[in-house]
């Protein structure tokens, strides 16, 4: 007797059912559905994004425009410029403009009086060379403070006259200190060693945490059984945002994530209702920077029923397996969390179907459905016959007659029946890929799980 090989494809999935979707798509162009009580975020319309308020910070660095000499000089100094902030602000990063072969690469951020800020290693490279500081430092206008390199072997140098404005920097004088990597108290004027630079920054401030949230955007007047969101935007390091969605305008909020159609959510029975809002909450631990949202999608799903899916398990068959056989494939449970559903079609595919030299022919196998009536979790005699169909070009429609499906969960096979001159080493297998492979409607329904 031939021998035919099982295989079991199943892909997974949650929801299914009598329901009728729509889509509501946000793009902050306009604010129709704005709720002006409610949103704190910057809903901007102007470019078309939803963000925190305020204004991100801005950057300078006092030296790094500058065109410096090619001059080099064989000594050992720690040294650097003296400096006074116009404004408040903060040092975020440290750099350095040098050749390779003099190997500088410790860069330190001093106060006037020798207290050290703030200390960084940048990659030994010709040319600049920058480091961010993994705390900013705070620096007060109107307060010196001092930035070295630590040079030794050589460093770069040329004509500088000091003091002198650049941006928001006043750079005061040259510093130095002799043969030591340590404080440079010696000041002069005139030229610019070493070249180390700081970079400024001024501003920031967005205001966090905010929150942006929509008047009612369904137009139905059925109940909401199920929501799927999908969103566009920018999330830079440091920020975040989370979603909820109401059903019954804001009595009860779910938190809800981003996924792909065929995860959708389902809300909970108390918070089912006519009347969808959706709400974002932005966040940033670095003021500097802000999330935003240029697009939310929301596709909702109304009905009077909805039907759910689980424990979709594939059944192995270990004892060899003869033609004119039928074999139970796969198992999974299905329920309507409130009413009544009707299934109406169901699909399946013939997995497998892609071996060239044993894949099963569509004609050698008649797909069946069966209700697990007798509740013993195995497919038996005491079972219900539903429905049976058979493939045509690895595919099965399965007409189900309007079979009852109501809130009490119940168990179903599919089963294949082997024709009696299948042959042996034949391949086939069972795929279910998503929701749209079980279809339900509201109508007058047969049978009794």
């Amino acid at each position: 007797m031939g021998k035919l090989t099982i295989g079991v494809l199943v892909i997974v999935f949650i929801i299914s059912g009598s329901l009728h979707a729509e889509t509501f798509i946000e793009n902050f162009s306009t604010t129709t559905n704005k709720d002006a009580g409610n949103t704190t975020a910057n809903w901007d319309t102007a470019t078309g994004l939803l963000k925190l308020p305020g204004s991100g910070a801005t950057s300078e660095k006092p030296l790094s425009t500058n065109t410096f000499p090619t001059s080099s000089l064989a000594a050992v100094y720690e040294i650097g410029w003296r400096f006074i902030p116009q404004v408040n602000g903060q040092i975020t990063a440290l750099g350095r403009y040098d050749d390779a072969s003099h190997n500088n690469t410790i860069i330190t951020l001093w106060n006037d009086s020798g207290g050290q800020l703030a200390q960084v290693t940048v990659v030994n490279s010709a040319g600049w060379s920058w480091a961010a500081l993994g705390t900013p430092v705070n620096v007060t206008a109107g307060t010196a403070y001092r930035v070295s390199l630590w040079c030794s072997t050589g460093y770069k140098y040329g004509a500088w006259a000091q003091p002198q404005i650049r941006g928001n920097i006043q750079i005061t004088s040259y510093c130095y200190l002799v043969n030591t990597h340590a404080y440079p108290n010696l000041t002069g004027t005139g030229y610019m060693y070493g070249v180390p630079d700081i970079e400024f920054t001024v501003g920031g401030g967005y205001q966090t945490p905010k929150t942006g949230q929509s008047t009612k955007i369904n137009t139905t007047f059925d109940t909401i059984q199920a929501v799927n969101l999908s969103v566009s935007g920018t999330l830079p390091a440091n920020t975040a945002i989370t979603y909820e969605i109401t059903a019954n305008a804001g009595t009860n909020w779910y938190q809800i994530t981003p996924t792909a159609q065929g995860n959708e959510f389902i809300i909970p029975q108390v918070g089912r209702g006519n009347d969808l809002r959706w709400r974002a909450n932005l966040s940033t631990a670095n003021t500097n920077v802000t999330p935003s949202l240029d697009q939310l999608i929301i596709t909702y799903y109304t009905g009077s029923a909805l039907v759910t899916t689980t424990n979709w398990t594939g059944l192995v068959n270990t004892n060899p397996i003869k033609m004119g056989q039928s074999i139970a494939y796969i198992k999974f449970d299905a329920k309507t969390d409130s009413g009544t559903a009707c299934w109406k079609r169901f699909r399946v595919d013939k997995g497998l179907k892609t071996y060239t030299n044993s894949a099963c022919p569509d004609n050698k196998i008649e797909v069946q459905v069966w209700c697990d009536t007798n509740t013993n979790g195995f497919w038996d005699t005491g079972d219900t016959f539903i429905a049976k169909g058979n493939f045509t070009n690895g595919t099965c429609y399965l007409n189900m007659n309007r079979w009852q499906v109501t809130t009490t969960s119940k168990t179903y096979y599919i089963v294949y029946k082997l024709a009696n001159d299948i042959g042996g080493g034949q391949r086939a297998g069972v795929s279910v890929k998503d929701s749209s492979y079980l279809e339900f409607e509201n109508a007058t329904c047969v049978g009794v799980p």
